[in-house]
């Protein structure tokens, strides 16, 4: 995984699964999140806002309630980039 961008200089209060989360990256229109997967996979993108959105291969996809984004991924290269703007706390990868 590549990342290029900014991490946020105030901390964050985020709870996934059980995990609080603290340090974010801060969704820029400069901000590249590139990845490749061996196989299809479930992406999990955690965030600080609902109902924004997230670019994931050039479409946009909106934050649940939760604040979290979950997006059914084919193997090959990815990338995430800014849609609105929110900080992404964690990018979890789920067979």
């Amino acid at each position: 995984m590549t990342i290029n961008g900014n991490l946020n200089s105030n901390d964050v209060s985020v709870s996934y699964n059980g995990v609080t989360y603290k340090k974010s990256l801060k969704m820029e229109s400069k901000t590249t999140i590139t990845f490749t997967t061996s196989k299809a996979l479930k992406l999990i993108i955690v965030t600080d806002t609902a109902s924004k959105k997230i670019k994931v291969d050039g479409t946009n996809e909106t934050t649940d309630s939760n604040k979290v984004v979950e997006v059914e991924i084919a193997a090959g290269s990815h990338t995430i980039t800014k849609g609105d703007t929110m900080n992404v706390v964690a990018i979890i990868f789920q067979e």
